[in-house]
């Protein structure tokens, strides 16, 4: 629509000194005519990457932006039959064009276009920065407005209530005691280096821990040795059955799924399964969950057990369910605005210029700067209207809105 008009008020300004010089005059169709040769193209081009960008946005994957694309579009038609209707003016005069012809000579000084490039290339660094820097975190606070009684109520829990962490169980199948026994010592010395380094559990019940204690207290045991029961499995399912029936290890029935049912003072009968329980202290990002997941997986991997060995966790569903979207967010989500805003506007806007860069006549200077000053007031009409559609919407507490800036930001400045 502005390149349009623009070019409607070149040739009607070429038709006025046409008129002040005895030539003829041209009609209306031939105005008309004359507009849509100079508009046309660029029109046509610009239409199909203005579709192509309202469809990115249309079925994006970001339900805000595809709401707020599609509301804009119906929005701007509902302003523009309005204003048709009143037939109004903002300004009887225009001062545009005076800035335009000042900007148009200084543009094209040697200093100030090494200056447009000096800065060109620092956004796109900043933009390459920002747009491999992003990170993804999940914080239910943070799909709410920071007002709402919904995220005062989780600022009071955590402040006043105490969280043990994140529950983990690492689960073994049917052991072999002479083969697993030394491996099961092992994982419960390094679950120890971890509990002791604070990096990723605060705390973990392992029977093993306190059936070592046991044998060493209870046993006549003077020096603990992982090969302890190295050939002798009788030994440790009859140390097992006391352990179990103690005072210390009772609570570690649950712990236990064997053959057949677990009998007072009888060997305790083939094992098959068990857990040992940990717990994860509370992450802060993303990356800190999946180090400690995949510390104590590499941890369990290592031992090479001769069974089935894995950890589990319901907190899992929830951080696999992160990292898929870790992903995917710079495919997507950045990739969508990126396109969104190359197409609709750079594209948009350049190739307006480039167009009239080839049909207008003298040196590479001169027809830069006759394209800025014929064509310049129209596309900054156009993308003053864009960021005015935006403008309010950065005041919104909405996650999704804010969400879009900041993806916005990342890849245009880094910031």
């Amino acid at each position: 629509m502005f390149i349009i008009v623009q070019c409607w008020y070149n040739i009607l300004e070429q038709n006025k000194k046409e008129c002040s010089t005895d030539q003829s005059i041209k009609t209306l169709e031939e105005m008309m005519a004359e507009t849509m040769k100079d508009a046309g193209v660029t029109i046509t081009i610009t239409s199909l990457t203005d579709i192509f960008a309202f469809g990115i946005g249309g079925i994006t994957i970001l339900p805000g932006l595809r709401h707020f694309s599609i509301t804009c579009a119906i929005g701007i038609a509902a302003y523009e039959d309005t204003s048709e209707r009143e037939n109004g003016k903002c300004f009887e005069f225009s001062f545009g064009n005076k800035l335009i012809r000042a900007f148009s000579r200084t543009i094209m000084h040697r200093t100030f276009q090494v200056i447009v490039i000096i800065i060109s290339l620092i956004l796109f660094s900043f933009g390459v920065w920002g747009a491999f820097s992003i990170r993804q975190e999940f914080d239910i606070k943070k799909f709410m407005p920071s007002s709402s009684y919904f995220v005062q109520w989780f600022e009071i829990k955590e402040k006043h209530s105490v969280s043990k962490g994140w529950q983990s169980n690492i689960y073994l199948g049917r052991i072999d005691p002479p083969l697993d026994i030394p491996k099961l010592n092992s994982v419960d010395e390094f679950l120890q280096d971890l509990l002791d380094s604070k990096d990723y559990i605060i705390t973990k019940e392992v029977w093993w821990t306190d059936f070592k204690l046991y044998i060493l207290r209870d046993k006549n045991v003077s020096h603990w040795r992982s090969t302890l029961f190295k050939n002798d499995s009788f030994l440790f399912r009859v140390h097992l059955s006391d352990f179990l029936y103690s005072s210390i290890g009772a609570q570690y029935k649950v712990n236990f799924r064997f053959d057949t049912p677990l009998r007072c003072n009888q060997p305790a009968p083939n094992i098959n399964a068990m857990e040992l329980s940990i717990d994860f202290k509370k992450f802060s990002s993303l990356q800190d969950h999946v180090k400690a997941r995949k510390t104590i997986d590499n941890a369990i991997k290592a031992a090479n057990f001769s069974t089935v060995s894995f950890s589990h966790s319901k907190i899992y569903s929830i951080w696999e369910t992160e990292e898929i979207i870790d992903k995917l967010i710079k495919k997507y989500t950045i990739a969508c605005v990126n396109i969104v805003l190359s197409i609709g506007l750079c594209v948009d806007y350049s190739i307006h210029i480039a167009h009239f860069f080839l049909c207008a006549s003298g040196d590479a200077a001169e027809r830069a700067a006759s394209s800025v000053e014929s064509i310049g007031i129209a596309i900054i009409n156009g993308g003053t209207t864009t960021f005015m559609a935006l403008i309010l919407l950065i005041f919104s507490e909405s996650h999704i809105f804010i969400t879009f800036f900041k993806a916005k930001s990342k890849g245009l400045t880094g910031e």
